[in-house]
Order: structure tokens, then C-alpha cells, then sequence
């Protein structure tokens, strides 16, 4: 019975696989032509002014032209819409596309696709494996993320990086629990470092990890993970300067992201941050309120987290690792839920703390208020999806579909931060509780 269920899960997961990369592959990826253009402009041209207004319209000429004399009509449709280029990511990331991308746009953007599901599909099955998942749970919630999670639908139709970083959290995750040396630990923060370098947008997960280690006292390894940290991003910085010969590059990117941090784009364009999405509606106040509500749960979710009461360290959560993807999960949604800008596949960061709610079911049984902690994960689930709603025949304008994403994002950091109260309190009577996701080990 158990090899008949793994069976129709592991069917599921490969329509899922297929039906994900044959929708993206009906959009031109617009993110991944400009990564993909700049990049080369960078590496093979040795272009230098990419932010400026006359270095964005001409890598848009230069790139529409190459468009119009190649066969490629994907490459053609994105070249025509982004005749002016927007460019706003680091020198770094546009570096690393430069060096990796192959000079036929289709071959690159359908490998890069394939990148970004192996990505995603890796960083599930490495977070169930850190939360002990079983094999089938593992399966099931793989399946339903390649077939309902629009965050993910979305990463892989514009091309962007959100697979990609969530694989780096996963990979810091493993590299930080595994190192058991001075040199370990440094190489953790040094890809935290080049993570930070390649896209900013991350730098709650960086802060959330650092919390942890400086919460524990363990200033050894802080510093040690902080010089890491350092070092990545100096080298990101170096290479990135080398490959556009001006060390002024990475002036003219943060002048470029602080333009477009002031610009504040509209929910129309595709802004999803909690200020655009629900301050018309409640108020700026209220959504400030809001976000220091949701940092003050935050840093009291740490302290339980960590078993900081009083100077003791009780590590009341049942494992090292449980500990880090739950520190990083609550950083995760700081990149979502906190910044102005909140493009629709920074959600694909949502999936560690919706993987971890997942894991707690079992332990919450009818006491602590565990009634809400069940209401509030099916809402972060559901909610998140995306897809779900409408597959169910749901409908919904944009600005209805955003708000659900935005409150369900924050209804998953009340769940994680109610989930550290739980623990807490767990281990003062000292009850032990199970997770049904554990009952068949992964073999060894």
C-alpha cells in the first residue's frame, strides 16, 4: 500500500514538473532577457555603463537589433517590449549570467528553467529532509507546490532568481549544521555573503542568522560566520568590478536601486509589498503598526526559539536543525513582508516557513491555542498557493489576489512565531510531543 501511494505521489510530482515548465515556456522570460543581455554586454563587450539612462536605451537598441535579425521569437516579443532596458540588479548577478549564459536566447532561457526547477525541487526535498520528513509527505507537498504555487509559477515565466536564492538558503542551512570546523563556518558566511552580493533583497535572511548565532552567545562563530560574510561579499565586488572594469559600477547599482526604491511601483506593475497592497485599504499606519507587530512576535519567537530565558540556553526545539530553518524562515518572510518592493516570486521564499507549519501539526494537540495555530496554517497554505482558489473555481481581481498573499504571508509568520510559544511551553511541562511527517525515515 505504502509503494502504491509513493507510486501515484511520485506520478504526480513529474506531471507537476512537466505542467510547470510547459506554462513558463509560453512566456519570454522579460527578467531572464535582461540578465541575459546585460550579462553578456558585461563579460563578452566589456560594457561598463549599464545604469545610466543612455547605457539602458542602448543596450535596448543593441539587443532589439540582434532580436530582429535571429529566428528566435521569444527573443523578438521581450526585445520589443523592453526596447529600454530596467536595470536595477547587481553587478555581481549580471556578472555570474554573463559567464554562464550561452549566446542562443532559447538554449539559455530553457536551461535556465530547468536550473530554476531543479532549484526548487532540491530545496523542498532538502528542507523536509532537515524538518525529518517522511519520503511520502516529502512527495505530496513537492506536488503540490509544482502544481499550485503561482510564486513559483511566476519565478519560472519571467526568469528571475527566487529558486535560485532559495536553494542557497537551503545549501547555507546544510553547510552551517554540518560544519564542524573554524574553515566550515567561514565557508557558511561566505555564501551568505555572495547570496547578499548576487541580490540584496535577501539581506533579512543574513540578519536572522546572525541573530541566531549572536542570541546564543556564541561570539566564536558569529565572528567567525561575520568575517565569511565579508569575504563573499569583497570577492562578489572585486569580480563583478574586474568583469565591468570600473570599480564605480557598484556606486551607479545603488544610486540605480535607490531610484527605484523612491519609485515605489504600482500593484499594477507587479508590486506585492504589504505598503502598496493593503495600505490603500487600512491606512499607512495600520501597515506600520502591522510590520512592528510582526517584529516584535518575531523577536520573541527568537528568544523561545533559541531558549533564551533569564542567561539559559534550554534549546527547547527538538534539534539544531529545526532551529536554523525556522530562524531562516521568519528571515525569509522579513524579505517579503518588509521591504517597498515585493515582486510576486519573492514569494517562492515563503516555502521553508510553510514547510515548517507543516511539520508542527502533530505536536499541536487541543491545548495552547492550537485550534488557531491549525486555522492559521491552512490560511497561510491555501493563501499562498495562489493557484489553489482559482482551481477551485475562485476568482479574483488583482488587488483581492494580492491582499490574500499579503495576509496570508503574515498570518504564516504569526504561526511560526505562535510555533516558538508552543515549544516553550512544551518544555516547561515537559511533554514530548511527536511530528507525523517523521513517522518513515528517509533511508540513510
Amino acid at each position: 500500500m505504502l509503494g502504491a501511494t509513493r507510486f501515484l505521489l511520485i506520478v504526480m510530482v513529474s506531471f507537476g514538473l512537466s505542467q510547470a515548465f510547459r506554462n513558463a515556456s509560453q512566456a519570454g522570460g522579460i527578467d531572464f532577457y535582461q540578465f541575459w543581455a546585460t550579462g553578456r554586454a558585461v563579460v563578452e563587450e566589456r560594457v561598463s555603463d549599464i545604469y545610466s539612462e543612455r547605457g539602458r536605451v542602448h543596450l535596448g537598441g543593441r539587443y532589439l537589433a540582434e532580436a530582429e535579425q535571429n529566428s528566435s521569437q521569444l527573443q523578438r516579443s521581450v526585445a520589443v517590449h523592453r526596447r529600454v532596458f530596467e536595470t536595477t540588479a547587481t553587478p555581481f548577478l549580471y556578472t555570474a549570467f554573463g559567464v554562464l549564459s550561452s549566446s542562443d536566447y532559447d538554449r539559455a532561457l530553457g536551461s535556465y528553467r530547468s536550473i530554476l526547477l531543479g532549484c526548487f525541487v532540491a530545496s523542498v526535498v532538502g528542507i523536509a529532509r532537515l524538518l525529518r520528513y517522511s519520503i511520502a509527505t516529502t512527495l505530496a507537498a513537492l506536488a503540490l507546490f509544482l502544481l499550485w504555487f503561482e510564486p513559483l509559477a511566476s519565478d519560472l515565466r519571467v526568469g528571475n532568481v527566487g529558486c535560485i536564492q532559495l536553494a542557497s538558503v537551503v545549501a547555507y542551512a546544510y553547510l552551517r549544521i554540518l560544519a564542524k570546523s573554524k574553515l566550515g563556518r567561514v565557508l557558511a558566511g561566505v555564501l551568505l555573503g555572495l547570496l547578499l552580493a548576487f541580490k540584496p533583497n535577501v539581506m533579512f535572511v543574513v540578519l536572522a542568522a546572525l541573530v541566531g548565532t549572536a542570541f546564543m552567545r556564541d561570539w566564536r562563530w558569529l565572528l567567525k560566520e561575520t568575517a565569511g560574510v565579508v569575504i563573499g561579499v569583497l570577492f562578489a565586488v572585486v569580480v563583478s568590478a574586474l568583469a565591468c572594469r570600473s570599480f564605480t559600477v557598484w556606486l551607479e547599482w545603488f544610486d540605480a536601486a535607490w531610484r527605484l526604491s523612491k519609485a515605489n511601483p504600482a500593484l499594477e506593475l507587479g508590486n506585492f509589498s504589504p505598503q502598496v497592497v493593503l495600505a490603500p485599504q487600512f491606512g499607512q499606519h495600520s501597515v506600520v503598526v502591522l510590520l512592528l507587530a510582526g517584529a516584535a512576535a518575531s523577536a520573541l519567537g527568537i528568544r523561545d526559539v533559541l531558549g533564551l530565558r533569564r542567561g539559559q540556553a534550554l534549546r527547547r526545539m527538538p534539534s539544531e536543525a529545526r532551529r536554523l530553518v525556522w530562524l531562516l524562515s521568519v528571515g525569509s518572510l522579513g524579505t517579503i513582508l518588509v521591504p517597498q518592493l515585493a515582486w510576486l516570486h519573492y514569494f517562492v521564499l515563503a516555502v521553508p516557513g510553510l514547510l515548517f507549519v507543516l511539520s508542527n501539526l502533530n505536536s499541536w494537540g487541543t491545548a495552547h491555542g492550537s485550534r488557531w495555530q491549525w486555522v492559521g496554517s491552512a490560511i497561510a497554505w491555501v493563501g499562498l498557493s495562489g493557484n489553489l482558489l482559482s482551481s477551485l473555481g475562485q476568482q479574483f481581481t488583482m488587488h483581492g489576489f494580492a491582499a490574500i498573499l499579503v495576509l496570508s504571508a503574515f498570518a504564516l509568520l504569526c504561526v511560526l512565531c505562535a510555533s516558538a510559544g508552543i515549544a516553550m511551553l512544551s518544555s516547561r511541562s515537559g511533554g514530548k510531543r511527536g511530528h507525523p511527517v517523521a513517522a518513515s525515515k528517509w533511508p540513510a
